[in-house]
């Protein structure tokens, strides 16, 4: 039986119990198709986080996960200020977890890292026991040249090792290759696998709400814009209503919009919600709606698309790797993000007869596990 190993930059860990639940995805995936998988994550949590939730919840854990998969975790506290050390924490933590998951006889035949802010530990393993990896980059960060020198030589170095590099939409793969312009291993398309059994579509004659929304409510994801856009398509007394599911800094100010437009009753912030509770409200849902800045992919868009839903999105990066709007299919529209454009999209998705199974079996086609148990088994022949 081949061994595979996911090393993640983020996981779901005590503090937030939501997070990055996608990778489940990709283990599961591997999992059911006959692979060992393993987990290795060494999981920054902030200080304010740590106060935030009055918890002191640091250090290594082991467990079997879902379908037998093995997870090893670390939660560490990222220290304010100091990014080169919390990396170096990162790094000596990640080889001890390593030797111990070496030491328990298990050695993988591939590993598959996801984001190069998991640090110097894929090369180290490479480099110290030859077992190749293979990396997928999601951070949106490199849109808005939020890394420092030390991290761009960082990730430089990463991805110049591995066998394969993939980036999760058609535009990323564009914007990376453009930045990282010596690699031998030049960027290839390669979407987020969802599980698409668990997002399932549901037919409904009626639909208790209008829009959904699922994001951490920050600058990027737009929400205010969103709302604004809502507001000009339907204003009042219209009947029609949009769910936010998410929390994040904005938060106050979403609230304060809708108290100031009397949108209360309309207008829902539902807070950071689990996945179950996720799939319920997509499927009480008529379209999904995404008013992003940057997206390297948007794994929600397919999780809605999964359940049926037609999307509007504006063009941000990875919608449009996922959206078709042409005669012989339809399963959203994509604008620009401007408010006119996106109330335009809003009252345009009612005049169309979308095929919600269709939706739903496309998405099966191009986002289910067997495309990712291939590329595994080719980078595995690869070794």
């Amino acid at each position: 039986m081949k061994k595979v190993l996911l090393l993640t930059y983020l996981f779901q860990n005590s503090y937030k119990k939501n997070s990055s639940t996608f990778f489940w995805d990709y283990a599961i995936s591997l999992k059911r198709s006959g692979y060992d998988v393993a987990v290795l994550s060494v999981i920054p949590i902030s200080i304010k986080e740590i106060f935030k939730q009055r918890k002191i919840d640091i250090g290594f854990k082991y467990y079997l996960g879902k379908e037998g998969v093995k997870v090893y975790t670390c939660q560490i506290i990222s220290l304010p200020f100091l990014k080169r050390l919390n990396y170096f924490l990162k790094f000596f933590v990640g080889k001890k977890i390593f030797s111990f998951i070496l030491n328990s006889g298990w050695v993988p035949d591939l590993i598959h890292v996801h984001s190069f802010l998991t640090g110097k530990l894929p090369v180290w393993i490479k480099n110290k026991f030859n077992v190749n990896y293979i990396i997928t980059e999601h951070n949106s960060g490199f849109y808005y040249n939020h890394f420092s020198k030390y991290e761009m030589q960082l990730a430089i170095n990463l991805y110049s090792n591995s066998i394969s590099n993939y980036a999760v939409s058609h535009s990323f793969v564009n914007h990376l290759n453009g930045r990282f312009v010596n690699l031998k291993n030049k960027f290839k398309y390669f979407p987020n696998v969802i599980d698409v059994n668990f997002f399932n579509y549901e037919k409904k004659n009626k639909y208790k709400f209008d829009f959904i929304n699922v994001g951490r409510l920050d600058n990027n994801k737009n929400h205010l814009m969103l709302m604004k856009s809502f507001l000009k398509s339907f204003p009042h007394p219209s009947s029609k209503n949009l769910i936010i599911i998410g929390d994040g800094p904005n938060k106050k100010t979403l609230n304060e919009f809708i108290y100031n437009n009397n949108l209360h009753g309309r207008v829902f912030l539902k807070g950071e919600l689990s996945r179950i509770k996720i799939a319920e409200y997509l499927n009480s849902s008529k379209f999904f709606i995404l008013t992003s800045l940057h997206e390297t992919f948007g794994v929600s868009v397919i999780e809605a698309m999964s359940c049926g839903l037609p999307v509007i999105s504006t063009f941000c990066g990875g919608p449009e790797s996922i959206i078709i709007n042409n005669t012989d299919f339809k399963n959203g529209i994509l604008c620009e993000n401007e408010k006119n454009k996106i109330s335009a999209a809003m009252l345009d998705v009612f005049e169309i007869n979308f095929d919600r199974q269709r939706i739903r079996e496309q998405v099966f086609d191009k986002f289910s596990h067997l495309e990712y148990v291939n590329l595994i088994k080719e980078n595995i022949d690869k070794t």
